[in-house]
């Protein structure tokens, strides 16, 4: 689902609203982003335990910016912003490395990381030429959630749940990505009757 935003003719800066990017909702995304390298090296190194404590961390932070965002009414677009594009990079990086080091199954992690690629690029070419902050649905969180519960299975190698999890997963990326491209359709002709 993606956000109209009120300025079309201002700076990026008003645009994108940087003067709230110090709201405490959007301090919790940032760090999130800093936390995202510790994440990423220490799957990479395969300092499991340190990979997953991190990871927990970087989930509850997802779900106590957007939770705080919403209770207190000051939602950002700087914030939905961040939140989408750090999604996108640690789902991408995430399901790289498991490809790379740990035998993830190939066409699994062929249509994640397209799918992932595919959002970033839409979400940019909404920015740059319709000034529209993509932000996560319904779907796309159950498929974030999905993820995370994969990342742990197959880390930790719980067999009896690694399959099942890779179709579920895939299953709620293809469905939100459906989402996406009907909202994307959906904005363009709004604008093309503007």
């Amino acid at each position: 689902m993606a956000t109209n935003l009120k300025t079309e003719t201002g700076s990026w800066a008003e645009t994108l609203e940087l003067n709230r990017i110090l709201e405490p909702q959007n301090l919790i995304t940032l760090t999130r982003l800093v936390l995202l390298p510790f994440v990423l090296i220490s799957l990479w190194h395969m300092r499991i335990k340190q990979f997953l404590a991190l990871l927990t961390l970087a989930g509850i932070s997802d779900i106590l910016d957007g939770y705080l965002a919403r209770k207190t009414g000051r939602v950002t677009r700087i914030g939905q912003l961040l939140d989408h594009l750090i999604d996108k990079i640690l789902v991408i990086s995430i399901v790289l490395i498991l490809y790379l080091k740990l035998n993830f199954p190939f066409w699994a992690f062929a249509l994640i990381f397209a799918r992932e690629i595919g959002a970033l690029l839409v979400a940019g070419l909404l920015l740059k030429k319709y000034k529209f902050v993509t932000k996560s649905n319904f779907l796309g969180k159950l498929a974030g959630v999905s993820f995370f519960l994969l990342t742990f299975s197959y880390i930790l190698k719980l067999k009896p749940y690694v399959v099942p999890l890779i179709y579920v997963t895939v299953f709620f990326f293809l469905l939100s990505s459906a989402y996406y491209i009907y909202s994307y359709i959906l904005r363009v002709e709004e604008k093309n009757f503007e």
